[in-house]
């Protein structure tokens, strides 16, 4: 906004100098300009040019002041405006946070948009400050010019009529002077034809005719001399005193429109900047790092579905889910007994029977789900153990991908296996790359359908890789494997879709090091940028999705997925081409979760484990600056092939952001999606990891600038 100080008419009047001056050259170069710059000259110089000057610096003063009174009232709209927002913004900001209404994402997104009208409220007040200013302005440079337009007009008016005072005088004397004359004449030649003043006098004659003579020859020196008079004063008002005043009229009435028009220039700049501001607090050109976003976005951002979810379990924690049933029991006097016997249920472990008594564990809540209930006799357990590899094995080249049923991890002790921790699908990817799975004794009830994909060739590292999340893994030994134990996810995640777990093998799982320098080698080039698969899969996206709605939040189809996974562990990675998708039904969704499934399972996270702890650090640095400068020292000590790979992966996500309008995918939305992939970490730590996706993506230009 332009805030200069008040406008003065010497402060002004520099101004219409210059632009007077570039004007006059581009009328003089117009005949017809030019005629009507002279004949402006000559009105204004001639006798009405003074009347005509006051006139229109009468005009510009009325003009003025009309202006003026409508910013001062302007002024006062915006300022009761703002007011009344802010009063309403406080109040509906005490009303939502009252235990009466929703706490939860609307209420969130509902601050959020509060938040943007206090803004908006805080745009109009200094706009209305703005206005009033130049009101005070403007009123102060109407009544100083309305002082000087009456002091040149009574200096004007004033010069104008001494010289018409002067004729008059010169006007009367000749009247005298030529009645004077004729009687002389009359008198002299005596003609009776002439008519006679009859002055009376006792003279004779000779002696009134000399005496009317005397009288001529002094009524002639008067009337010479009150000419003489009157023609001074004329030139004297023709040559200095009308230029004079003509010029500061002029000077002044330029000053003033100047002045005028500066004010008026700067109440549309304010305007402008007014409207824009609002505009952008709306609506924000391009969203950053958890910061500016248009109200549509947050509005958007509503979830209602999970919203509901997290109000049930929260509201039905700890509270009875079902009243006790009514039995019938038999008094024992009447020859009841008061406890109940325990019946035998049967239960399948790896596709044999086996019967025994099965006990209901105490539930662990999370994400409402139950844990199953689990073999209690030793007997039972070790014949489900030895029926397992004979009835059912599980072949090397099957996949298992996971129910909705949640999984125990069994644990032996003492011949028993107790309830361990699991988790849902839609916790997956938060978790680490699982380790090698230990044998155990005791085989749990598997939860997971086998579904078969196409077989690896020899060597394949996926061949002898135990499935993450199964439960019929067999080892070399031949002994049944243990699942791996999940952890908890991070509430900050609970928006993360469910992703399927990775197939390790020849590409999946492999050293990002290791599989840059296999490619490199092949290829006979100095070096690569990064994976092929990783180089194919973002040129499909890039080619396919950055118009597609949620395209790293939502999940392809599990059976386009397993097939790009297939597809690149069976041939060489440098030679699959995914053409126009057509293969996996054009489902560039089932891309990006390929995509964002290779890097949940490196063996050391894109940020490496070493590093791992510095960008957690650098996340909680709360200046913008100070934290872009830390990760950007951090990323440039990052292995070759992390930051390669790396930066084509954040230039990648900078371009999906940009289509942000279309595919929704945000900055927030994209660093929520992948911090925890790429840093592979504590889940708990999961805000610090979007922190750290979210500055090095916002500032990916000048973190990568070479």
């Amino acid at each position: 906004m332009n805030d200069s100080g008040p406008s003065t008419p010497a402060d002004v009047a520099s101004a219409p100098s210059g632009a007077a001056s570039s004007t006059s050259a581009t009328i003089t170069s117009d005949p017809q300009a030019a005629y009507e710059k002279e004949r402006v000259q000559t009105l204004l110089q001639s006798d009405v040019g003074v009347e005509l000057l006051l006139k229109r610096l009468k005009l510009s003063i009325g003009s003025g002041k009309e202006f003026s009174t409508f910013l001062k009232k302007r002024a006062a709209a915006e300022d009761d405006s703002a007011t009344a927002l802010k009063r309403l913004v406080r109040t509906t900001q005490e009303a939502i946070r009252k235990p009466d209404g929703r706490q939860d994402s609307f209420s969130a997104r509902l601050e959020e948009t509060l938040r943007i009208h206090e803004q908006l409220a805080e745009h109009s007040s200094k706009f209305a400050a703005f206005v009033g200013q130049m009101h005070d302005h403007l009123a102060d440079l109407c009544k100083e010019t309305e002082r000087s337009r009456k002091m040149l007009k009574e200096k004007g008016l004033r010069d104008e009529k001494n010289v018409i005072d002067a004729e008059q005088t010169a006007i009367k004397s000749q009247t005298k002077y030529n009645t004077l004359a004729e009687e002389f004449d009359r008198v002299r030649t005596g003609d009776p034809t002439k008519r006679s003043m009859k002055f009376k006098s006792n003279k004779n004659g000779p002696q009134y005719e000399e005496e009317l003579h005397r009288k001529v020859m002094a009524a002639e020196s008067e009337y010479k001399q009150k000419v003489q008079t009157a023609q001074s004063m004329l030139r004297d008002l023709l040559n200095v005193q009308r230029p004079d005043t003509v010029r500061q009229l002029r000077s002044t009435l330029e000053t003033f429109d100047s002045g005028l028009t500066l004010q008026f220039q700067r109440y549309t700049n304010l305007c402008e900047a007014l409207f824009l501001s609002k505009g952008l607090a709306v609506s924000p050109m391009k969203a950053d790092e958890f910061g500016a976003r248009s109200i549509s976005d947050m509005s958007s951002e509503v979830d209602n579905d999970t919203d509901f979810l997290k109000y049930v379990l929260h509201e039905g924690s700890g509270k009875v889910l079902r009243r006790k049933e009514v039995e019938f029991k038999q008094h024992k006097a009447v020859g009841g007994s008061s406890s109940s016997t325990s019946r035998p249920k049967t239960t399948t472990v790896a596709g044999a029977t086996v019967a025994g008594t099965v006990s209901q564990p105490s539930s662990r809540n999370v994400s409402g789900a139950t844990a199953p209930k689990q073999i209690t006799s030793a007997s039972a357990a070790a014949s489900a153990a030895a029926a397992a590899p004979s009835s059912s094995p599980a072949p090397a080249q099957q996949k298992f991908i996971p129910s909705t049923a949640s999984v125990p991890s069994s644990s032996a002790s003492n011949g028993s296996s107790a309830p361990g921790p699991y988790k849902t699908s839609s916790m997956l990817l938060a978790d680490n790359p699982p380790q090698q799975p230990k044998a155990a004794p005791v085989a749990a009830v598997s939860p997971y359908v086998p579904i078969p994909i196409p077989p690896v060739p020899n060597g394949n590292k996926s061949a002898s890789s135990p499935v993450i999340g199964s439960t019929n893994n067999v080892s070399n030994n031949g002994e049944p494997s243990k699942a791996v134990p999940p952890e908890v996810s991070s509430p900050y995640m609970e928006s993360t879709p469910s992703v399927p777990t990775p197939q390790y093998g020849r590409v999946f799982g492999v050293p990002l090091e290791v599989l840059m320098e296999e490619e490199r080698v092949q290829l006979n080039v100095e070096n690569v940028i990064a994976p092929a698969m990783v180089l194919k899969l973002i040129e499909a996206v890039d080619k396919y999705g950055l118009d597609k709605e949620g395209i790293y939040n939502l999940q392809g189809s599990s059976q386009e997925i397993e097939h790009i996974q297939s597809l690149f562990e069976s041939t060489n990675p440098l030679y699959v081409e995914l053409g126009d998708l057509s293969m996996i039904h054009n489902d560039v969704y089932a891309v990006g979760t390929t995509l964002k499934l290779y890097f949940k399972a490196l063996p050391d996270s894109l940020f490496t484990d070493v590093a791992y702890d510095k960008f957690v650090e650098a996340s909680k640095i709360t200046d913008d600056n100070l934290r872009r400068d830390s990760m950007h020292y951090l990323v440039n000590d990052l292995p070759d092939s992390n930051y390669t790979t790396l930066r084509y992966l954040i230039l990648h996500l900078s371009r999906v952001q940009d289509n942000f309008r279309v595919n929704k995918m945000t900055i927030r939305n994209l660093a929520k999606e992948w911090g925890t992939i790429l840093m592979s970490g504590d889940p708990r730590d999961a805000e610090s990891h979007a922190i750290v996706v979210s500055t090095i993506l916002t500032n990916c230009y000048l973190i990568f600038a070479s």
